[in-house]
């Protein structure tokens, strides 16, 4: 081997352990006292909600388009979802399982969640309101045993017309168990008109929303709950796969239903006429009720003003 060559090679071997030295140095700089290694990113908060139709989805309004799901984007929630169309506290629908057998079969068994929704009521007609407060209490108790230090927030019947008057009664049982849960209580018959009129806000069927009245739902729903995004041109509000950074603009989807025909469809025809279509409060004159309570940002702890039990 000639001294060139091998002039060549031991530089060239120098030059590989100076390398080496200083990646160690460098990676001692990094894990030594000094060095402070980035935070992680944010956790986003997990939220769970149990509903009917008005949650899950019907008709051309899909599971991932409903208030939830729009307001979950809104916030930046993990949503999980849980129910079935025709469905409630006591009603157990085509799905043959009530809002209770809901939470055990698909929630119950979950690590806690940062939030949990209860919506429903508008499916349990032809039973007495008391057993509705029963129910609702059975299910928040439960709820508690599993997860003692979760926060619920409870959404009473969700109308799109006039609501008959044993909505208000089912709105109020549901109310009252909702309080002695420390729940907070949500009143969407207390809203007039809160997804739009029927010109746009409406399915034909007269009891669901189109997807302009379910955006117009999760901002009642962000509103309510105190929560705004920090930024509404960040990436949770950016345009998905099409569809617009705000569905009170989008288009409907058209496209035929993946949906089973639930109780709402059937109950548009034999709903019993309201004898009073000024809403009242929730809970009549108990003291504590009201049609929404502040629930702080995003879904942090709830203020001190909120109805607890």
């Amino acid at each position: 081997m000639t001294r060139g060559i091998r002039t060549a090679l031991a530089v060239l071997a120098a030059w590989c352990v100076l390398a080496a030295l200083a990646g160690c140095t460098t990676e001692a700089r990094k894990t030594g006292p000094s060095y402070t290694p980035p935070p992680p990113p944010p956790r986003a908060p997990v939220v769970m909600i149990i509903g009917d139709s008005f949650t899950v989805g019907w008709g051309p309004v899909r599971r991932w388009e409903t208030y939830a799901a729009q307001a979950a984007r809104r916030l930046g929630w993990q949503l999980v979802t849980a129910g079935a169309g025709g469905t409630g506290y006591v009603n157990p629908g085509r799905a043959g399982r009530d809002f209770h057998a809901s939470f055990r079969q698909e929630l119950s068994w979950r690590p806690a969640p940062d939030l949990l929704i209860v919506s429903g009521g508008h499916n349990d007609r032809r039973v007495p309101a008391s057993e509705v407060e029963a129910a609702a209490d059975k299910l928040f108790t439960e709820v508690k045993t599993y997860w003692p230090e979760v926060r619920i927030v409870v959404i009473g019947p969700i109308w799109v017309s006039d609501a008959p008057r044993w909505a208000y009664d089912v709105r109020d049982a549901i109310a009252a168990a909702a309080r002695r849960a420390g729940a907070e209580f949500l009143d969407p018959l207390a809203e007039p008109n809160l997804v739009g009129d029927e010109s746009d806000g409406v399915l034909s069927d007269g009891v669901h929303p189109t997807l302009r009245g379910h955006a117009r739902l999760a901002g009642w729903l962000v509103r309510s709950l105190g929560a705004e995004p920090d930024d509404e041109a960040d990436m949770r509000g950016r345009p998905r796969h099409g569809h617009s950074p705000d569905p009170e603009h989008a288009e409907p989807d058209s496209s035929p239903t993946d949906h089973p025909e639930t109780e709402h469809s059937k109950d548009s025809a034999d709903r019993e006429p309201s004898k009073s279509t000024t809403p009242h409060p929730a809970g009549g004159d108990r003291p504590g009720e009201g049609s929404a309570h502040p629930a702080g940002a995003r879904v942090g702890p709830p203020p001190t003003s909120s109805v607890t039990g």
